[in-house]
């Protein structure tokens, strides 16, 4: 087939600059609405998925080429791009009305592998554009390469400055917005103005269906139905509802009760004030409670475990990070702590809690004593120089995904070795830090690993005997079905003295607390092993759940559960059923995946018996080019985005910068690469190459050392920073495709839909695999493993002619 490296107009490089921005749009806006309807560990699926629909579009293209025909490729581009808009709106209506199953079942394979199907299309329909500009226009690749790159970035920033205000759904509505639009810059390239006329009405149509989402008269179309958690809830119990780039905030009603709540005790039974629930991403939730000034009315956050650190403070100088609702903040209040320091890292529910329920709360937030902070909390401390007698964090787990995707989450941060550093480096020299976390009584893998973390901790500050600067209480109550216990953990920067541990007995005998851990006693004889080196790596080996304290390399604190014990007898009890209950979706979405690009990707190879496998064969270090390119890529990206994360203070920040930046320079690098003629590829790639894979090793080795050393800087300087230190990285990994396609030779440019198409596939293999190595090895193997890639892309290339 002929390819037309002529000039091309520019209504074509805008068209696929905004199919580009589309995708990228959808992808991260699908994120953030799998977080509520699946748990949050999976919501990375949308990243398979655009890359998967891409990737069998490449597939489609390659086999069907006598259809995708150069003399067509504007009328397809039209269509195509049109169908895309379309079939968005169509994802949406499926995702928000498919429940996930987490179960491995027939059903639930159905279920996932129909929703996949849907989810998919928009994607394979921009992906079958892209692969038609390539295929049929590779002399101009560099120029095509960068305007998809260029489009990647803008749609990047765009998506998380437009779930600032807009939901989820609403978002996705202008993802097919931009789609609408491809085509009709696309169908301007056609003889017929039927084409346009086609378009600009899919283009109204969509716009249509966008506004009248804004104006509520379609609000029940655009509602989830299933969220992942918090009960199921109906959607119409909602008071009020809020999305961003990393969260869905939702208040419910409470009905004031006499019942106690979990972690109260017998003697708090009394009727509290009323109550709100608010929810984050369907999954975990904070409550707003009924303040008008009367201490007397929420006496009953004196008998709550997690206020046991104010039984040794009087007018102490508090931080609570991840104050959420003000519970902390107003039990602090109760025991007449001052100043309050409170770090939220969601905008929303401090914009909720002083706004729309400001009256209802008792302006906690605004009161003089009070100051709140929108920030994350290991960013505020690195700024800070303040010295606090209390810092607090309690039940801190949002179970919500950014848009980057699974795992990148800013709680986890904050249960790290060196956050725990963080921590005392900024408590006065008798302060106290406290944590507080679910306990259960077989199997108290979560609290285990806290007093480990904070075991360790102390130990890398040279502290001889962690034993006496540590306690752990806990509170039990009956629940068949959650945890039977909260505990409270206490790590003092000095030792307990011999007055403080007499009060902390008389305190929980009063309250009805049970010790778990104290310099005199162990109520659990696990925890009297952590103090004991060697006792402790025997627990670490023995134990079922992995409680290895996490470090900022590895920082999965909620992810427990080891490969090898997940089909154990009895596993699916106590922490570790949100684990296993992950691992079913995890399982039916990788069944369904497996099977679908079997379809996809393998059958049709079969089904077209042609001498085209044979061909392929023959050509395998190309296609290897192209597969390691695209594995490498994302096992860099993503590791980048997790390092980027601590230094920018928050992973939305850092999926913006660094994300972005990386499309932008990557497009940038492409564009260099466009007077690269065929006959010199070889020799560009080589030497491109080697500065890439130089030029990764001091990203590998000193890249989170230097950056922590810098942490202090205001965020401004630390966003340009991570542009100046992204950009040459960006520049370098944006040459190997561009020039690859124009290496390949005349007679075999029939492969470039098939290289497309398997550099997506791996890209998909990719996304998965960095966040597996991740949590079993940590970031650094994870980039290691991109870097490993790259060098054998080298090899491949200094080692075969093709």
């Amino acid at each position: 087939m002929r390819t037309d490296s002529a000039k091309i107009r520019w209504p074509i490089f805008v068209g696929l600059g905004l199919v580009s921005l589309s995708i990228l749009m959808l992808e991260l806006s699908l994120t953030r609405i799998f977080s509520v309807t699946m748990w949050y560990h999976f919501a990375f699926v949308a990243i398979s998925v655009a890359l998967f629909g891409i990737s069998a579009s490449g597939l489609t293209v390659f086999l069907l080429e006598r259809f995708f025909s150069r003399e067509r490729i504007e009328q397809h581009l039209t269509i195509f791009s049109a169908l895309m808009a379309l079939s968005i709106i169509a994802t949406l209506i499926v995702t928000l009305r498919i429940p996930f199953f987490t179960k491995l079942t027939p059903v639930g394979v159905l279920f996932s592998a129909l929703s996949y199907l849907s989810i998919t299309l928009p994607f394979f329909l921009g992906g079958i554009c892209i692969s038609l500009l390539l295929w049929h226009h590779a002399g101009r690749v560099s120029g095509l390469y960068f305007a998809d790159l260029c489009g990647a970035a803008v749609g990047c920033l765009a998506t998380l400055i437009a779930l600032n205000f807009f939901s989820g759904p609403q978002v996705v509505l202008i993802a097919a917005v931009f789609a609408a639009s491809a085509s009709v810059c696309f169908s301007v390239m056609h003889i017929r103005k039927a084409a346009l006329c086609g378009a600009g009405t899919v283009m109204a149509g969509v716009v249509v269906v966008f506004l009248l989402s804004l104006s509520g008269l379609l609000k029940s179309a655009w509602i989830v139905k299933h969220p992942s958690g918090v009960g199921q809830r109906v959607e119409g119990d909602i008071l009020f509802e809020k999305w961003n780039s990393f969260s869905r905030i939702t208040v419910y009603p409470m009905e004031a009760t006499s019942d106690k709540q979990a972690n109260e005790t017998e003697s708090s039974e009394h009727t509290r004030p009323a109550q709100m629930l608010m929810a984050i991403d369907a999954a975990a939730g904070t409550p707003l409670i009924r303040f008008d000034g009367d201490p007397e009315k929420v006496e009953f956050l004196k008998h709550d475990i997690t206020s046991l650190v104010h039984y040794f403070k009087d007018a102490a100088k508090t931080l609570v990070i991840g104050p959420g609702g003000g519970r902390e903040v107003l039990a602090a209040l109760l025991f007449g702590q001052q100043p309050i320091i409170g770090v939220e890292v969601n905008p929303i529910i401090v914009s909720a809690v002083r706004n729309e329920f400001g009256d209802f709360t008792g302006n906690i937030y605004d009161r003089p004593e009070v100051t709140i902070y929108v920030d994350e909390g290991r960013s505020f401390l690195s700024r800070s120089e303040e010295q606090f007698d209390i810092i607090q964090a309690a039940m801190v787990d949002t179970w919500a995904a950014t848009s980057s995707g699974a795992f990148v989450l800013t709680e986890n941060n904050l249960y790290t070795i060196e956050a725990f550093q963080s921590y005392f480096d900024r408590l006065a020299d008798d302060g106290m830090l406290t944590f507080s976390r679910w306990y259960w009584e077989f199997s108290p893998g979560e609290t285990l690993r806290l007093t480990a973390l904070a075991i360790e901790s102390l130990e890398r500050m040279d502290v001889s005997e962690p034993r006496w600067h540590i306690l752990v209480v806990k509170k039990a109550f009956e629940s068949p079905t959650s945890p039977n216990a909260i505990a409270t953990l206490i790590v003092k920067k000095s030792p307990f003295t011999h007055e403080e541990l007499r009060q902390a007995q008389e305190v929980c005998k009063r309250l009805e607390f049970q010790v778990v851990c104290s310099p005199f006693s162990a109520g659990n004889p696990l925890f009297t092993m952590l103090f004991d080196k060697a006792k402790r790596q025997k627990l670490y080996r023995e134990y079922p759940l992995n409680i290895i304290p996490p470090t900022d390399d590895k920082p999965f604190f909620f992810h427990m559960l080891r490969l090898r014990d997940i089909f154990a007898n009895g596993i699916e009890q106590g922490i570790t059923k949100f684990n296993v209950k992950a691992v079913g979706v995890l399982a039916n979405l990788f069944v369904a995946m497996l099977g679908l690009a079997f379809l996809f990707l393998i059958l049709p190879l079969v089904l077209f018996r042609s001498a085209k496998p044979r061909q392929l064969l023959r050509h395998w270090s190309t296609i290897l080019y192209f597969v390691l390119i695209g594995f490498g890529f994302i096992e860099v990206e993503i590791p980048l985005i997790q390092r980027f994360t601590l230094f920018l203070g928050h992973p939305i920040y850092s999926l913006a910068v660094v994300l972005s930046s990386l499309l932008l320079f990557s497009s940038l690098g492409s564009l260099f690469t466009r007077k690269i003629a065929a006959a010199n590829a070889r020799t560009f790639l080589r030497k491109s190459l080697f500065w890439l894979v130089l030029a990764l090793i001091p990203y590998l080795l000193f890249l989170t050392q230097f950056v922590h050393s810098l942490v202090g800087l205001s965020t401004l300087l630390k966003a340009a920073l991570t542009v100046v230190l992204i950009a040459p990285l960006g520049w370098l990994m944006g040459m190997p495709f561009p020039v690859g396609i124009k290496a390949i030779s005349e007679d075999t440019r029939f492969l470039i839909p098939w290289c497309w198409s398997l550099n997506g596939a791996f890209s998909v293999l990719a996304s998965v695999t960095s966040i597996v190595i991740a949590m079993n090895f940590g970031f650094f193997a994870a980039m290691a493993g991109g870097w490993a890639a790259y060098v054998m892309v080298l090899l491949v290339v200094l080692l075969f002619k093709a």
